[in-house]
């Protein structure tokens, strides 16, 4: 992902020290908040898809 601000192109995942600065703080806690959100999503999906499949699993080769 990358930060356009005031002309300046910056890789968010090369500059991990972003909370520092004022200007790109709240950028940074929105980003993180979404990565976990996105990364709690796929943890959920992944469970229900066992959940729903793992009953099946042996009937795909009877």
């Amino acid at each position: 992902m990358w930060v356009l601000k005031e002309m300046i192109v910056l890789p968010l995942k090369s500059y991990p020290d972003l909370k520092k600065y004022p200007d790109y703080r709240e950028l940074y806690e929105n980003y993180h908040a979404e990565e976990k959100r996105l990364n709690q999503y796929r943890l959920d999906s992944k469970q229900e898809f066992f959940e729903l499949f793992g009953p099946r699993f042996y009937d795909l080769w009877d």
